[in-house]
């Protein structure tokens, strides 16, 4: 065995629990303003603030048709739904347009390529205030771009950190629970990429928005794992093969020394 001794399912579960949650909770303030790289796209986890709600609600990169619109409202709050995420530096090859508010300048960049929306749910008093006057019935249009699923909303992080740190327990723990019970360490690669492979198959599943030409990041950590699991695909493919052909031949070399000693004892019985 890999591991002194042989855990329970719950322990190791328990185990991987806190792993997991400072996982997560590592990467919330890394990934908690927007960036955009030549082929990665990182949507910012937090609500845009009401100056920038107000440079998204002022925006044409099409035709006259405007980049973000509230598309829900209440007495304390409005849904405000776009396709794009701002960043302070206006120029850039990823940029899809800019806009100016209140005098400075932000960049346009488009939070995916498949045909999603984002969504925010902001203060209203606070937007009213940085508009300069109280919305009404006629800034709500619950059409706009009601045609696409939405891939994400930052009053969802809570939900997104749950799911996360679960998937993250469930594998880490499972991953655990393997490794205290193998018999041979011809074992420890295989089922390394018998861990990896679920998080190839479910991320995408998770985030639907994410594969695309580019990479569009819209959730806290599996991305990143996604990332690297990727990276480690192959080696641990090949590593694999190696293994079960080590395994094999471990076997092979056992069954004539066991022929010997059971030929033995039937000499000796005689």
């Amino acid at each position: 065995m890999l591991l002194k001794r042989r855990l329970p399912l719950r322990r190791a579960l328990l185990l991987a629990f806190p792993v997991a949650l400072l996982f997560v909770a590592a990467l919330v303030p890394l990934r908690w303003e927007g960036a955009r790289t030549a082929y990665d796209a990182y949507h910012p986890l937090r609500a845009p603030t009401a100056p920038e709600a107000a440079a998204l609600l002022s925006s044409f990169p099409w035709d006259r048709r405007p980049g973000a619109a509230l598309v829900r409202m209440d007495a304390d709050t409005v849904v405000l739904r776009t396709v794009f995420y701002l960043l302070p530096e206006a120029e850039g090859s990823e940029r899809a347009g800019g806009v100016t508010w209140a005098g400075r300048r932000y960049g346009l960049v488009a939070a995916n390529w498949s045909s999603a929306c984002s969504e925010h749910r902001l203060d209203r008093a606070s937007l009213e205030k940085e508009l300069g006057r109280p919305l009404t019935d006629a800034d709500v249009d619950p059409s706009f771009l009601a045609d696409r699923p939405v891939s994400f909303a930052s009053h969802w992080l809570p939900l997104y950190v749950l799911v996360e740190v679960g998937f993250l327990t469930l594998l880490l723990g499972s991953l655990l629970f393997f490794l205290s019970r193998m018999g041979s360490r011809w074992w420890v690669i295989p089922g390394v990429t018998a861990h990896v492979l679920p998080v190839l198959f479910l991320v995408p599943v998770y985030s639907p928005a994410f594969i695309d030409a580019d990479n569009f990041h819209q959730r806290v950590a599996v991305e990143v794992l996604w990332d690297g699991c990727l990276m480690a695909l192959l080696p641990l493919l090949l590593g694999s093969v190696l293994c079960f052909a080590g395994l094999g031949l471990n076997r092979r070399g056992r069954e004539p020394l066991g022929s010997v000693h059971s030929l033995r004892g039937r000499n000796g019985g005689a």
